[in-house]
């Protein structure tokens, strides 16, 4: 691919980015009313959270959540507050970047991490203000940022430096051979507490990185290897349990493109198909505390949400329409998602729900949602004998 190729279909992509966020915003409202997150039940806008909002990040740790956008229409593009405030305020001395991603790392010597498509990649030691540009790859066109042990890793789109490289301390170093996925956008970035690196590709499917390794290893059967990759997630609780969520190349008028999503259980081995076909784009999913539990942003269809069905060690999941937020500009249209448990809470108690969208975030607490157990039995020569005891299993069934 030529390096004029190449930049045209970066531009392209932030072009398509920009215009899956241009979807109109309502003008400044008034202060909104005090709430508790937490125990009022439904959704609840974060005054002060941007406009446009694509990406989403926060840590229990660090009691923090930010929001960025990818279309500066002058005003600020960073926005942050506690997990459970109601209303954020801009980060000082970001500006309008265009942001492409964030990640927190609590602990690290830089605790946050913005990359900008253009304005390169910025930090902040104390994990919420002094934020300042990171190393030299100010024009690389970071499209994606995901946390390590100690540090961060950013993966760069501009063609002359293109591939996943981690923080040094000092400056951007390669990770692994980054020339083997140096050939598509890199569309996601995902990490482990294993110490994984994953990545999602436009066109060329999934990526892993293992500790310690020197070569990044594609994984999937040849339908993902050809697929694009907009979404990707690492259950909090499973290191082995990846979620993908699919949609179109930058070259989707040419070349037919696989949708849903997919997960693997097993480290990227094997991926099985996992609903959603239906949709035309997953631009985010977050899991959940819940195993199986998973909402997803279907573009152009709102929120989705998964139950987990589990027999004889195979997981299918099963996905229903999640409400939206109910006074949203663009309905049906939500660019990020994110779940959170709230420090000093239970996950039974609170676990708060971020949207993204055009006019704002958005929050809920998913705690109060229902969830009742299906019990199935673990199969043995194709029937379970009389008496004999039933591994049981969870089944999440959304509801109020």
């Amino acid at each position: 691919m030529t390096v004029a190729r190449s930049r045209r279909r970066l531009a392209r992509a932030a072009l398509v980015a920009a215009g899956w966020l241009a979807l109109g915003a309502p003008a400044g409202a008034a202060p909104l009313a005090p709430f508790d997150v937490c125990t009022d039940p439904g959704w609840h806008p974060i005054e002060s959270s941007g406009r446009n909002v694509s990406t989403l990040a926060g840590s229990a740790a660090m009691d923090r959540v930010f929001a960025g956008s990818l279309q500066p229409d002058g005003a600020a593009t960073v926005y942050t507050g506690r997990v459970t405030e109601t209303r954020w305020a801009p980060v000082d001395g970001m500006g309008t970047v265009a942001v492409t991603d964030i990640a927190l790392n609590p602990g690290a010597p830089v605790q946050t991490w913005v990359a900008t498509f253009g304005d390169g990649v910025f930090g902040s030691t104390d994990g919420a203000t002094g934020f300042g540009l990171r190393g030299q790859l100010v024009n690389g066109w970071a499209t994606a940022l995901a946390p390590i042990p100690g540090g961060v890793v950013a993966a760069f789109s501009e063609p002359a430096v293109h591939g996943v490289y981690f923080w040094n301390g000092t400056d951007w170093s390669p990770t692994g051979d980054s020339t083997t996925i140096e050939t598509s956008l890199i569309w996601k970035l995902a990490s482990g507490a294993d110490g994984r690196v994953w990545a999602a590709l436009d066109a060329r499917g999934v990526w892993r990185l293992d500790p310690a390794a020197a070569t990044w290893l594609q994984v999937g059967d040849q339908s993902l290897r050809g697929s694009t990759v907009l979404a990707l997630a690492v259950d909090p609780k499973d290191p082995d349990r990846v979620y993908a969520g699919l949609g179109p190349a930058l070259d989707a008028e040419t070349l037919p493109y696989a949708q849903g999503v997919r997960t693997s259980g097993n480290a990227g081995l094997e991926w099985s198909a996992a609903g959603l076909g239906d949709m035309n784009a997953i631009p985010d999913l977050t899991p959940t505390s819940r195993p199986f539990v998973v909402y997803a942003s279907a573009w152009g269809a709102g929120l989705r949400v998964s139950s987990g069905l589990v027999r004889d060690e195979k997981v299918h999941l099963v996905w229903r329409t999640a409400p939206p937020p109910p006074a949203t500009r663009a309905a049906g249209f939500f660019n990020a998602v994110f779940a959170i448990v709230p420090p000093g809470q239970a996950p039974e108690q609170c676990e708060l729900l971020f949207v993204g969208a055009a006019d704002g975030v958005w929050a809920r607490n998913i705690a109060g949602v229902i969830y009742r157990s299906v019990y199935l039995p673990t199969l043995a020569g194709g029937g379970r004998p009389a008496g004999a005891a039933v591994t049981t299993y969870p089944l999440a069934v959304p509801g109020r």
